[in-house]
């Protein structure tokens, strides 16, 4: 069943959020809403196993696991690098889903 990876980060700090869900706009606005601190979708990309994708990409990035389904990466570059990685592996696509501006709108990229 396919499904969505996404990539949460949670505003002011270096922890981000790896996880899988159907809507992540839907998720990422949940976990907003329970967070105490505000958090933004940074990036999705759809898979057509995201069990399996999701725990892939957690075994990947065991060394910087926090708590759970939380990361905490030296940058958000390096939190995206590592994000895009897996995209191309599940996809085969090198292309970020969705943009977000320093106030959290996103935006579809223009050229893709």
């Amino acid at each position: 069943m396919s499904g969505y990876i996404y990539l949460l980060r949670a505003t002011g700090t270096n922890r981000y959020k790896i996880g899988r869900s159907k809507n992540p706009k839907s998720r990422s606005k949940r976990i907003n809403y329970q967070s105490p601190v505000p958090v933004v979708l940074l990036d999705e990309f759809k898979c057509n196993n995201p069990v399996e994708a999701e725990k892939t990409i957690h075994r990947d990035c065991g060394r910087m696991r926090k708590h759970g389904e939380w990361f905490e990466f030296e940058s958000e570059e390096r939190a995206r690098s590592l994000f895009n990685f897996h995209r191309i592996t599940e996809t085969g696509r090198d292309e970020p889903r969705m943009i977000v501006s320093e106030i959290g709108h996103y935006s579809q990229p223009s050229d893709v």
